[in-house]
């Protein structure tokens, strides 16, 4: 823990420095350019969502606090599981470089593979304690719970991507990779949406410009990444619970595979480019595979270093 008496400087006023270092450290590695240019991306994105998170400002200076950061930007990031080695490779030579030593990997890896659930007390608890918060939040709630969407997914939803002239309705989610996908929504969802709806219009309504954000704040504006995580999280609290956006897209993801929807149509309805074997075992309180995809050269020397004998 960083006491007052410590100077520390937010990660957003290193960011620039950071990534300058981190670049002309990996020019002197006999890297290929390909790999150089991955783990640059890869870290670039990392310290860019540390810079807007309010949760890890110690990440990079605790070792727990570190994995802790690793792990919850791995879990908002969904990657497919080569992506993850590739990620973790990356952020194990920058915290290398930076002094920090590399992030936990088998601990990291078990944590982003066993993903929290809610079990069915708690998503009773969940819905009830978002009712008590408002129409707003409790079409947050019941839309993530069944589509499945990210955070900024949510965050970046307009009225004109719901489409209700169908019984119950769709919606068109975009993520951060720009490739959109509409997905059929429940009746469930379409109410706590319509209701919503006529809350929305009434904040809104006299504005000169209104925002085309489905998801607005209090005061009128489009909510950010960091606005719906709070939202998500507070209402989490007052049900009694510790969770995340992620935690909620998890409980979809399980819900659909228990009811037997195809694992590729689950990937598809979470805006997926592929299929995960591994997660989708555990989240069904199975064995994962034995056969995982062997690192390159290039990430088991960075995970594991020069081992000699």
């Amino acid at each position: 823990m960083v006491s007052e008496s410590e100077f520390a400087v937010p990660v957003s006023e290193q960011l620039p420095v950071l990534l300058t270092g981190f670049a002309a450290y990996l020019d002197g590695r006999e890297l290929a350019a390909r790999t150089r240019t991955g783990y640059l991306d890869r870290v670039t994105q990392y310290l860019r969502w540390l810079a807007a998170d309010d949760d890890h400002p110690e990440a990079l200076a605790d070792p727990c606090a570190r994995d802790a950061a690793v792990v919850a930007w791995l879990v908002e990031a969904d990657l497919a599981p080569r992506s993850v080695r590739t990620s973790l490779a990356a952020l194990a030579m920058f915290h290398d470089w930076l002094g920090l030593g590399a992030p936990d990997a088998p601990r990291v890896t078990a944590e982003l593979y066993t993903p929290r659930t809610l079990d069915h007390g708690e998503h009773r608890a969940l819905l009830t304690a978002a009712a008590g918060g408002g129409p707003r939040e409790y079409a947050m709630v019941v839309l993530t719970l069944d589509v499945g969407a990210r955070a900024h997914e949510l965050a970046a939803l307009d009225v004109d991507d719901l489409d209700l002239t169908g019984w119950p309705g769709a919606i068109t989610i975009t993520p951060a990779s720009g490739q959109s996908r509409t997905v059929a929504i429940s009746a469930a969802s379409r109410a706590a949406l319509t209701a919503w709806l006529s809350h929305r219009h009434l904040r809104l309504l006299g504005r000169a410009h209104p925002t085309r954000a489905l998801f607005v704040s209090r005061v009128g504006g489009r909510m950010g990444l960091r606005s719906v995580d709070r939202v998500i999280r507070a209402v989490g609290a007052d049900a009694g619970l510790l969770l995340a956006p992620g935690t909620l897209r998890a409980t979809a993801e399980r819900r659909m595979l228990a009811g037997g929807v195809d694992p590729a149509t689950v990937a598809a309805r979470l805006g997926r480019a592929r299929t995960q074997p591994d997660r989708a075992a555990v989240l069904l309180g199975q064995r994962p595979r034995r056969n995982r995809a062997a690192l390159t050269d290039s990430e088991q020397l960075t995970l594991f270093g020069d081992i000699t004998f």
